[in-house]
């Protein structure tokens, strides 16, 4: 779970993750497979209030980037935020198969 500020979080989880099927509704998972084949990424899984992340990610989104920097996994999302704790960064995902941008600047 990648830590936005010590008590703020996000998490995420993989493309195959069974909670997969409790984040995309039933009639988009037909897009979100294109979208999974297309580019690896992770499933937001929970934002909390107060994070970086808040008002920007949602559950169910899917992240593909961060700081341009592409992530198939946790450790990498942690890593590419680590390196620019305290700068603003651009989060790239997805939503129904169309890309989505975000800046937020980890604590």
């Amino acid at each position: 779970m990648p830590s936005m500020a010590s008590s703020a979080r996000w998490s995420l989880v993989p493309p195959d993750d069974p909670l997969y099927a409790d984040l995309v509704p039933a009639k988009d998972r037909k897009t979100y497979a294109a979208t999974v084949r297309e580019a690896p990424g992770l499933w937001v899984s929970t934002v909390d209030e107060g994070s970086a992340a808040a008002g920007h990610l949602e559950r169910g989104d899917y992240v593909t980037a961060v700081a341009g920097r592409p992530v198939a996994n946790e450790f990498e999302v942690c890593e590419a935020v680590r390196a620019h704790r305290g700068e603003t960064v651009r989060v790239d995902g997805r939503y129904l198969g169309s890309a989505a941008r975000y800046d937020t600047r980890p604590g």
